[in-house]
């Protein structure tokens, strides 16, 4: 609900918002910036700040053409694709990578798109599956008072995504630089810098891929290890329609996990050594690395 050319419309809207807002108790907003700027819009102390989920379940196969390596990005609210076009124009001339933006055309009528592939037919239901093969995803955001974005930034992190996001208040909401990969907002350098370090990492493996075995190894130890944890903790007797490792292995699992979470740290830390000589190491590693310390 942001102000508009038309002040009389905008006046009009507001009016009738007011009117129907009446017989509400209370309002869930998707930020905490918003519950104090709808206050002041419409004098009113109903709003109530909720981390909102994703709202839709209807998820289906985009069956248009994706290139077979692609940044991906997409939506309309709140977006600042000028700022992700010109930082990817420079990039693209050092990596060899598509970008691909799921949004209107009328969304970028002001922007040059000659290396970007617009995907103009993805809906809300197929947002998912167009993103889903993409190498890492990219969510520029302007810094406003309203939220914008954050349904796209669960849905990316659901599907295990690397994620480059704006770093705004509506997005602090959420996340942390935990999860996301943070840039300024507006800042073309930064998300140049940041783009970079992604690609940087992904091509540490070309030219020998069983240089990713061990890292590979020790996150999908850790993961399994998380997994175990969770079950033990929520006192999960099913995974998956599965029975769940403590129900049939008991008291014998509480060997069992530490024995992982140390196993993980082992092969992760071993691997950090070996890297450091072969210059950086991969960002999920660095973030790993940390957890387990």
């Amino acid at each position: 609900f942001e102000p508009k050319k038309n002040k009389f419309y905008y006046f009009l809207r507001k009016c009738i918002v007011k009117l129907f807002l009446k017989g509400i108790d209370n309002i869930v907003v998707y930020s905490r910036n918003e519950v104090n700027y709808y206050e002041k819009i419409f004098k009113i102390k109903k709003f109530t700040f909720v981390k909102y989920g994703i709202d839709y379940e209807s998820h289906k196969k985009y069956m248009g053409e994706l290139p077979e390596k692609y940044i991906f990005s997409g939506g309309r609210s709140n977006r600042d694709y000028h700022t992700l076009i010109e930082a990817y124009n420079k990039v693209k001339k050092i990596y060899a990578i598509d970008l691909c933006i799921a949004t209107r055309p009328v969304v970028l009528q002001n922007e040059n798109t000659t290396n970007t592939v617009v995907l103009k037919d993805v809906v809300l239901e197929t947002f998912g599956s167009a993103m889903e093969f993409s190498d890492f995803v990219i969510l520029p955001l302007m810094e406003r008072e309203i939220s914008a974005g954050h349904q796209v930034l669960l849905e990316a992190l659901e599907r295990n995504k690397i994620v480059i996001v704006s770093k705004i208040d509506a997005v602090l909401d959420y996340v942390s630089d935990e999860q996301v990969i943070f840039y300024e907002s507006s800042n073309v350098e930064d998300l140049i810098s940041k783009m970079k370090e992604v690609l940087g990492n992904y091509n540490l493996y070309k030219e020998n891929v069983e240089q990713i075995y061990d890292p590979a190894t020790g996150i999908e130890i850790y993961h399994n290890y998380t997994l175990l944890h969770d079950d033990l903790m929520d006192r999960a007797d099913v995974r998956r329609g599965k029975s769940t490792v403590h129900k049939d292995v008991h008291e014998r699992l509480y060997k069992i996990n530490p024995a992982l979470y140390k196993e993980a740290q082992a092969v992760l830390e071993q691997n950090k050594a070996e890297r450091h000589i072969r210059g950086g190491m991969a960002t999920k590693e660095k973030y790993l690395l940390e957890k387990l310390k």
